[in-house]
């Protein structure tokens, strides 16, 4: 028999479709979730899967994975703050998300590409079929210093000089014709980043 925390959770999940996404965050793995009634919970997912798109966890300390399940949901593991200094980064752009894996000894800028999306991983929830129609590249870009260029390129080809948005801060852009790259294989865009000392920061990809 369910304890009153899982129902109120299941009940939540099924009631859920009047948002976009929705979010579960565990310490555990699946696979370590050991309870008899959360272990029950996760069996219903995998035979009435219910619509989330992420579960974020961590527990084992030494890993940072991501993980499509069967259910159409995604799995990211963290590997450890306190050992590692390991941190996560998620945003969404139009309902599809972004993913960057950091730590604090990685240094700045922190490039969070939100568009285009890599197709490495993708949960049943995004829309990602609006990609085709994608008007913009965009990245997030944190840094303590100014930030004053920041270019993509893709598969080693210069593609745009992204700029500032007025609006959203950190946030940068530039027009593309997604047509472009509509068929075959192709890299994530790669962004290099200038600060005001003209000195070359890094760059990222998803």
């Amino acid at each position: 028999m369910l304890g009153p925390q899982v129902r109120a959770l299941k009940e939540a999940l099924r009631h859920s479709d009047e948002y976009l996404h929705t979010i579960l965050v565990s310490h555990y793995c699946t696979n370590f979730i050991m309870d008899s009634q959360w272990r029950s919970f996760m069996q219903d997912i995998d035979t009435d899967p219910l619509p989330f798109t992420m579960f974020l966890c961590g527990h084992l300390h030494m890993r940072s994975t991501r993980l499509r399940k069967q259910q159409g949901y995604i799995e990211m593991e963290l590997d450890s703050f306190a050992t590692a200094g390991s941190f996560r980064v998620v945003a969404f752009d139009h309902s599809i998300f972004g993913v960057r894996d950091s730590t604090l000894q990685a240094g700045w800028p922190l490039v969070v590409i939100v568009s285009p999306k890599s197709n490495a991983i993708i949960a049943d929830t995004e829309p990602i079929s609006q990609m085709r129609h994608s008007s913009d590249i965009r990245a997030l870009v944190f840094s303590p210093t100014p930030v004053r260029v920041v270019t993509a390129s893709i598969d080693g080809k210069h593609v745009c000089s992204l700029h500032p948005s007025a609006v959203v801060p950190h946030l940068f852009s530039c027009p593309w014709d997604a047509s472009e790259y509509a068929t075959g294989d192709h890299g994530t865009p790669v962004f290099s980043t200038r600060d005001i000392n003209n000195e070359y920061l890094s760059g990222a990809t998803w």
